[in-house]
């Protein structure tokens, strides 16, 4: 079995459209090709992903390989594994990177234990030491980051989105794509379809200010706070973690983070957010940040503009009462 000093790149895609995280996660192999030098091979695999490959080899500059897998319609896990473990088991390349989401979460750690290769997930950040390479993630539900190394010749990496920013250059001639099928055998699952979500995204993607809820929030009944508060703003809205969402305290349209909405209001208000990383993620290009809660050391402090240490029941009556008596008071201009 040979070593390859091969990046390979799974682009990710859905319904035909390619998700834009899919550049970021080129731009982070290009910037890992610059540290360590070696050959980027951008993958796209499914059924019919021709078009796909074209829009990314136009965009990018970058060759792709287009992999047509009939097995690969619809994105499954064993299809993904299999595939990838079959074509690159026989000379592991250095780095197989995938973006961090539900997909990449799902099969790159599949891949990494059937080619003896390490996996580190959620990577926000690349460095060289003279120990090799070193790759930053938020550890500890995001209260600190990380400096993790691998001690294999290859390394699964699952990227996060929106760290590493792609940029475009007009004058880039499109990269060549190269077109083959490929058998993609399942043995235990089936892909019965799929069924898209009915979640309306737009009303939190649009608004100019967030007010999120977290599990901090408590009792089902403060969501009257959170609603409360965001009518103090026009053109807002009130959003969630994904642990607010599962307990239907909102719909899931509502969700922000890496399984949710990605949002980048003016002012974004978290209220009783831990700030684990799936959550930042999908919030972290929010103009101000104001976080809520009453754990000093509440990982979303490190996002935040503005910190406020104090119980969210206490804290945003006493902010209400104070907005109303600003505007009954004769002769303020609020």
């Amino acid at each position: 079995m040979g070593q390859s000093s091969d990046i390979v790149v799974i682009a990710a895609h859905a319904n035909g459209q390619v998700y834009p995280e899919t550049y970021d996660l080129l731009a982070f192999a290009r910037q890992l090709q610059k540290l360590q030098p070696g050959e980027i091979r951008m993958l796209v695999l499914g059924a019919a992903v021709d078009g796909i490959a074209e829009t990314i080899a136009g965009m990018s500059g970058q060759d792709v390989e287009a992999i047509c897998c009939e097995e690969l319609t619809q994105y499954c896990s064993e299809g993904y594994r299999n595939f990838l473990v079959s074509e690159l088991q026989p000379s592991p390349p250095a780095f197989i990177c995938a973006l961090h989401n539900s997909q990449g979460l799902d099969f790159a750690p599949a891949v990494a234990s059937e080619i003896n290769a390490a996996c580190i997930t959620g990577v926000t950040g690349l460095s060289a030491r003279q120990s090799g390479l070193v790759f930053q993630k938020h550890v500890y539900g995001g209260k600190i980051k990380g400096n993790v190394t691998a001690a294999t010749d290859s390394c699964v990496l699952t990227v996060q989105p929106g760290v590493f920013k792609f940029e475009t250059d007009p004058s880039q001639p499109a990269g060549n794509v190269t077109r083959r099928t490929a058998a993609c055998r399942l043995e235990h699952s089936q892909v019965l379809g799929t069924r898209p979500a009915e979640a309306d995204t737009s009303t939190i993607t649009e608004a100019r200010v967030i007010v999120s809820a977290g599990n901090g929030v408590g009792d089902q009944e403060n969501m009257g706070l959170i609603h409360e508060l965001a009518r103090l703003f026009q053109k807002s809205a009130v959003a969630g973690t994904r642990t607010v969402c599962d307990r239907g305290w909102l719909g899931y349209s509502q969700q922000i983070g890496i399984t949710g909405a990605t949002v980048a209001p003016e002012l974004y208000i978290a209220c009783g957010i831990s700030g684990a990383v799936q959550h930042v993620m999908g919030m972290q290009g929010s103009r101000l940040v104001i976080a809520i809660n009453t754990d000093a050391r509440a990982a979303i402090f490190n996002e935040a503009d503005i910190c406020i240490v104090e119980d969210l029941t206490q804290f945003i009556p006493l902010l209400l009462e104070t907005y109303k008596n600003e505007q009954t008071e004769p002769g303020k201009d609020v």
